[in-house]
C-alpha cells in the first residue's frame, strides 16, 4: 500500500508539472497576436543566449512593445522601458550608437 501512495504522489506532481507547462505557454501565444502586435507587455528575464532574435511592434499596434523570439521558438511581449528589453534590442540591431553596457543582471521593475 506504501508503494501505490508514492506512485500516486508522483503520478499527481507530473500533472501538476504539465498543467503548468502547458498554461505558461497558452499565456505567451494570447500576449503575442498573429497579426505582430502585442495585447500586453511583460518583464520576464531572458538570457541572451537563449534569444533568436529582437524587434518591435509595427507602429500600426496599440501596444508597443519589444519582442523577443526565443530559440525554442516562443514569443515574449517586453515592456519597451525596460532597461534588460532596450540591451536585446540595441545588441540584435548591432547598433553603436547609444551604446550602452548590458545590466549587470536582469531584475524586473515593481510596478506591473
Amino acid at each position: 500500500m506504501r508503494k501505490t501512495a508514492v506512485t500516486m504522489k508522483t503520478l499527481v506532481l507530473l500533472t501538476l508539472m504539465c498543467f503548468l507547462q502547458v498554461s505558461m505557454c497558452s499565456v505567451v501565444h494570447i500576449m503575442f497576436k498573429n497579426n505582430g502586435c502585442c495585447s500586453k507587455s511583460i518583464e520576464i528575464c531572458i538570457p541572451l543566449k537563449k534569444v533568436q532574435h529582437v524587434g518591435r511592434t509595427s507602429q500600426g499596434c496599440t501596444h508597443q512593445a519589444i519582442v523577443v523570439k526565443t530559440v525554442e521558438d516562443n514569443k515574449f511581449c517586453l515592456k519597451p522601458s525596460w532597461k534588460w528589453a532596450k540591451y536585446l534590442l540595441q545588441e540584435f540591431e548591432g547598433s553603436s550608437v547609444n551604446n550602452t553596457s548590458p545590466p549587470e543582471r536582469c531584475v524586473k521593475s515593481r510596478d506591473y
